[in-house]
Formats: structure tokens, sequence, C-alpha cells
């Protein structure tokens, strides 16, 4: 009897840069159609899209979606907003973001989707019942198997997928990823060997529910954005990576039993991302898979950002923006200035040339050097306030051993960490925090 598992993606399409080699989707597709090269069963797989991916796509590369098409692919519905914590949307604006990425699947493929699954697995019951009643024909799908494990190696992760196969699995995946990717010519193969077919997830007929969580309403809870400066920054101590890669396993940890997921902001460096994808690749990709939010701190991290020619301010800025679009997949739209400063000219500068910024501050900061980590975690919790933002540094010793406990009191509270994003519309970055060194030195 032939045994058919299907093979799901999440979080497509995407393609990342390895120099001029295109991956993600780009070479998942490849390798399909490579060995469906006279295959006497092709290779289908479910792509659970992201409506803000597939625009991009439709502009930018427009062939990779004619090749999802044309492979016999199914494409399913993930939402339309990658960084949104799908689970605390209010129904009417969980419903409009399936409703979009829904229209936009219809219009490019010419086939309505039929599938859905939230992102993160999480979903409340008043929002699961607002889209079967939108879209009778939709079943929300789960898993059997995911790949979820940050700490995989391609070959760990190749041999537990082996390790755990059985007949009419459903098994969640990212092909952006790269342990995954790496692994995935090797998973095929070695499924063909074994007789399995790979088909969609409708034809499998079959929606598994596991992986799915209910949560409750969120519109009343409070929200904390904590956000990190000078990020990604992972140093060593012996085999042990701090800094960032500390701050990410921390929060993995806490939400293997959360219910509502902690997400945090990241102002990001462009020297410090591009050293972390030469040393630490990992760490990119586990910012990615948290969803984390990912913002704009400049591309050098000038001490004397303030004394910078408007121009090279902006050089500053649109340097680092354009590698977080290429590296992260997001498109930022906050820029928090090195230190706090900023002068009059290039804050006008900046805002000018990027349009739609704002230049962002703080409300409190983890800035006190004589603090020890039992005082910073006490202080932050207990001068929290709905929709504050944080300013926290993931390199500082005082605050990384502080974190869980910090976040552990703040869950406690009833508090959600989310992202900058995801504070209250009517909450704009506050400037409070930033100066101008100059009026200062001359006062």
């Amino acid at each position: 009897m032939t045994r058919r598992i299907a093979l799901t993606f999440n979080g497509s399409p995407q393609i990342l840069y390895q120099g001029q080699v295109q991956l993600g989707t780009a070479e998942l597709l490849r390798i399909i159609e490579d060995l469906n090269t006279g295959a006497q069963h092709p290779i289908r797989i479910t792509v659970f899209v992201c409506g803000q991916h597939l625009q991009t796509m439709q502009t930018q590369n427009p062939e990779l979606l004619h090749r999802m098409a044309q492979g016999g692919h199914e494409i399913a519905n993930q939402a339309f907003t990658p960084s949104t914590n799908f689970s605390q949307l209010s129904v009417d604006a969980a419903l409009d973001e399936v409703q979009r990425t829904h229209h936009l699947i219809q219009q490019i493929f010419d086939h309505p989707p039929r599938l859905f699954r939230p992102p993160g697995g999480l979903i409340s019951q008043d929002v699961k019942t607002a889209i079967q009643a939108k879209f009778p024909d939709y079943q929300i799908v789960g898993w059997d198997r995911h790949d979820e494990n940050s700490g995989d190696t391609t070959q760990v992760f190749l041999n537990r997928f082996i390790e755990h196969l059985f007949d009419r699995q459903v098994a969640l995946l990212h092909s952006w990823r790269q342990p995954t990717l790496w692994a995935m010519r090797k998973i095929f193969t070695h499924l063909l060997e074994e007789g399995y077919q790979c088909v969609t997830c409708s034809d499998l007929n079959r929606y598994p529910h596991n992986g799915l969580r209910s949560v409750a309403p969120v519109s009343t809870l409070p929200r904390v954005a904590l956000t990190f400066d000078d990020d990604p920054k992972v140093e060593t101590s012996g085999d042990t990576k701090v800094g960032t890669a500390e701050l990410l396993r921390v929060i993995e940890d806490l939400n293997q039993t959360a219910v509502h997921p902690i997400q945090v902001t990241f102002f990001a460096v462009g020297v410090n991302i591009e050293k972390t994808i030469r040393t630490h690749p990992d760490v990119i990709e586990r910012i990615r898979a948290g969803s984390h939010e990912v913002q704009n701190h400049s591309y050098t991290h000038p001490a004397n950002f303030h004394a910078l020619s408007p121009t090279q301010a902006v050089d500053e800025v649109r340097r680092n923006h354009e590698l977080i679009v290429e590296t992260f997949g997001q498109v930022p739209s906050l820029f928090r200035p090195p230190k706090g400063y900023i002068s009059p000219a290039n804050h006008q500068a900046v805002l000018e040339a990027m349009p739609g910024y704002q230049i962002c501050g703080w409300d409190r900061h983890d800035e006190k050097n004589h603090y020890s980590p039992s005082r910073l975690r006490n202080t932050i919790v207990s001068h929290a306030t709905d929709q504050q933002i944080v300013l926290l540094h993931a390199w500082k010793k005082t605050t990384l051993w502080a974190i869980r406990g910090t976040l552990n009191d703040l869950q406690a509270r009833g508090y959600q960490m989310v992202t900058m994003n995801e504070l209250n519309l009517n909450r704009q970055p506050t400037l409070y925090g930033l100066q101008d060194p100059g009026a200062i030195a001359v006062a």
C-alpha cells in the first residue's frame, strides 16, 4: 500500500540571497523541480503564504509565483502581516488579515485557498468562528511534527525527521530555515526511496489540530514593548553564546508554555547584522522564527551621529534599512539614533528622506550601571505601565541576567510583551530620552 505525506511550508514565499544565489522558496522549488524530472509521482507541497510576502514576490519575483502554480502546489492562507501576533488581534482585525490574503491568492493563482493556519498556531475561538462563518469551505490546519528547534543542525534535523515518519503525516516546515533547506533534497529522496508520495494537504484530506492553541481575547490586557538596542550582538563565553543569542534562548524557553508569546523589538545595527550573518547565522534565523520586530539603529552606530552631515545621517539610516529588508524580510519604519543623540537638522533630514519613518525614543531604560540584576528587574516590573516602551541592551550583563525574572514577573502581572507595531495605534513613539548634544554644549 502506498504511503503518503503532506509537507507544508509556513511563512512563504520568501527569497533569501547568498551572494547571487536565491535561497528560501526559490531553492526549495528548484530542488523539487529537479527531482520531479521524470518522476512517476511528482512531489507536491502545500505552501501557507503570508500576504505581504506574496505582494513582494508579485512585484519583485513574479516568475517564482508562476513556478509555484506550474508545479501543482497547493497555496494556503497564513494571514497577511508577518510581524503581527495574530492571536492578539481583535476579531475584525484578524478576519481582515485572512480576507486580504484570501483575495490576493485568488487574484494571483486564479483559485481560492481552502486552508488556513494561524501564525504560531495561536487562535481564539471567536476568531476561528468568524473565519469559518466567512469562509465555510476553510479547514484550519495544525500539524503532526515541525522543524522549529532553533538548536538543530542540518544533520540533527534530518535524522529526527526521518526517525519520526509515518503514513498520512502532516509536517510543518520553513524553507527559510537553513537547517531545513539544506536537508530538503535528502528528505525528498528518502521519502521517494521509501515509497512515500509527497502530496498536498488537501489531497491527503487530513487536517490535524495538533499544534493549534486556543487563546482568550487579549484586547483588554496591558502591553509593554521591550526594545533592544545594538543587536544582533553575540559574544561567546567558552562554548556559550551570550548577548542576543542568550536573550533569544530565554524567550524561546518561556514561549514553550506562554499563552501569549513573548515578542520583542530589535533596534539593529547594520555592521552587527553583517557580522552575525557570517559568524552566527542561526541567531538571524531565530529572530525571524520568533516573529520579533527589527527596526533601524543606523548602519555603523556612530557615537557622533548628531554631528554627521544630513547626507551622512541619511546614508546611515538608508543603508541599514536596505540591509534589514534584505536579511529579515521586514520593512522598518522606526529609527532610534545611537545614544539617543540627534540634531534637529538630521532629525528632519531622516524623516524627509525616509517616508513613513518616525524617530523613536523610550519611556524607561536599563542604563544604570550601578544596578544589580535583581534591582533592575524590580525597577522595570514595578514601573511597568500599559503601552510602555522600554529600552534594554542584551549585551549588558546586568540586563541579560535579569531578563528571565523580568519576563516572568511581567507575565505574572498580566502583561503582554509585544513589538512596537503591536502597541495600540494611538501610541506614537516617544521622543523622550533623545537629545541634541550640540545644543546642550552651546547652552
